[in-house]
């Protein structure tokens, strides 16, 4: 799994707690702690305790964490314009429609939650 999924599911939230994380991406809490590290060493997250249980680790993203993101927005919205840029109107509506139609199928199997 990349840092930009966990990146862009922290961006639309306060803060999550290790667990949800975990539960959210399905895998372990001390995944979520080692991915967690190096990004709150960097700035882009930060770490603490919830207030009324301090058992309880809340991650966020930090402003520069923000930064980050949309800069990788940036790169990978001009990445895709470039890779897109001989594809017909009617070629890419076809993409879309086919894509739409997995990400239906992947949505109903049980087996992928």
């Amino acid at each position: 799994m990349t840092d930009w999924f966990f990146f862009r599911h922290l961006e639309g939230t306060e803060a999550r707690s290790v667990t949800d994380l975990a539960r959210h991406f399905g895998v372990s809490a001390s995944y979520i702690t080692n991915w967690a590290e190096r990004f709150v060493q960097k700035g882009l997250i930060q770490r603490e305790r919830k207030a009324d249980d301090r058992r309880v680790v809340l991650i966020r993203m930090t402003e520069a964490g923000r930064e980050t993101l949309r800069a990788i927005d940036a790169k990978r919205r001009s990445y895709m314009e470039a890779l897109l840029a001989d594809v017909t109107d009617e070629e890419l509506a076809l993409l879309i429609r086919i894509l739409e139609r997995i990400a239906r199928r992947i949505e109903e199997e049980e087996w992928m939650r």
